[in-house]
C-alpha cells in the first residue's frame, strides 16, 4: 500500500509537470502580452536622412520667398512662392505616400501637407484667374480695368499665405537639430519658434487675418483651424516624461570604453603582505 500510495504520488507529479498550462496558470491577457511583439522604436534611416536632406535644400527658399512677400506687394513674388509652395507640399506628399518610413509620424505629416494644399488652393486660383485676365487684356482692352481688383484680391490671399509659411523656419531648425551637430544651438532655436510661431503666432493669424477674411472659404477657414489644432497636438508631446528623458540623454557623455590589454593579473608577495 506504501509503494502504492508512494507511486501514485510520484505519478501525480510528474503529470502536473508535463500538463500543458491552463487559463488558470496565467491570469487573462497575458498569454496575449506574451505573444504579442514589443513595439519597435523608429529609427531614421537611409531614406529618411536623404528626405531631411532634401527638406534642408528646399525649406530655406521657402521660407525666404514667405519674407519677401510680407515685405512687398509685389505680384511676381507671391505668385512666386505659392507656386514654389504648391509643389513642395505636392512632391513631399508624393514621396511620403510612396516611403511613409522615411518619417516617424506619416498620417500626421499627411494630414498637415493635405490640409496645406487645401489652403493653398484659393491664392493659386486667384493667380490663375489674374494671370488669365491679364492675356485677354492683350485681346481686348476692355478688360484691363479689372486687373487691379483682381490683383488686389489675389494678394489678400497671398498675404496670408506667406503670414502662414513662415512656420517653415520651424521645420527646418527641427531638421538641423536631428541631423547637424549644434549642441544645444538648434535645440535652442528650434523651442524658440516652436512656441513663437506655432502657439503665438499662428493663433493670431487664425482669429486676426484668417477668419475674419472677407474672401475667405469656409473651407480654407475650417482647414486653417485644423492647422492651428494640430500645432497644439504637436506640443502635447512635450509635456511628457519620457519625452524629456529622451532630450536629456542626448546630451549625456558617452561612456569611455575600458581598453582591455589581455593581461591576467597575477598578486605579488607585496600584494599579499599587504
Amino acid at each position: 500500500m506504501e509503494m502504492n500510495s508512494s507511486n501514485g504520488t510520484a505519478v501525480g507529479l510528474s503529470a502536473s509537470q508535463t500538463a500543458p498550462a491552463t487559463e488558470e496558470d496565467h491570469p487573462p491577457g497575458e498569454a496575449d502580452t506574451l505573444s504579442r511583439p514589443a513595439p519597435t522604436e523608429w529609427r531614421p534611416g537611409l531614406g529618411a536622412k536623404l528626405h531631411d536632406y532634401v527638406n534642408m535644400a528646399e525649406i530655406p527658399l521657402l521660407f525666404l520667398l514667405s519674407v519677401a512677400s510680407m515685405l512687398t506687394e509685389r505680384v511676381w513674388l507671391h505668385a512666386t512662392l505659392v507656386l514654389y509652395a504648391d509643389l513642395y507640399f505636392l512632391s513631399d506628399t508624393l514621396w511620403l505616400l510612396l516611403a511613409p518610413h522615411v518619417v516617424k509620424q506619416p498620417l500626421a505629416i499627411l494630414l498637415h501637407h493635405v490640409v496645406a494644399m487645401i489652403l493653398l488652393m484659393e491664392p493659386t486660383m486667384a493667380l490663375l484667374r489674374l494671370a488669365n485676365l491679364v492675356g485677354e487684356c492683350r485681346r481686348v482692352t476692355t478688360r484691363c480695368f479689372e486687373i487691379g481688383d483682381l490683383a488686389s484680391l489675389a494678394l489678400a490671399f497671398t498675404a496670408t499665405t506667406a503670414d502662414i509659411l513662415i512656420v517653415e523656419l520651424n521645420t527646418l531648425f527641427l531638421l538641423l537639430r536631428r541631423n547637424v551637430k549644434g549642441g544645444w544651438v538648434f535645440e535652442v532655436l528650434f523651442y524658440a519658434s516652436w512656441l513663437g510661431i506655432r502657439i503665438v503666432w499662428y493663433p493670431y493669424i487664425l482669429f486676426y487675418k484668417v477668419l475674419p477674411h472677407p474672401f475667405a472659404a469656409i473651407l480654407t477657414k475650417a482647414s486653417f483651424v485644423v492647422v492651428v489644432a494640430l500645432q497644439f497636438w504637436w506640443t502635447l508631446s512635450f509635456l511628457s516624461p519620457s519625452y524629456w528623458r529622451r532630450q536629456r540623454g542626448k546630451f549625456r557623455e558617452a561612456p569611455r570604453p575600458q581598453t582591455n590589454t589581455g593581461r591576467v593579473y597575477s598578486p605579488t608577495a607585496r600584494d599579499k603582505f599587504l
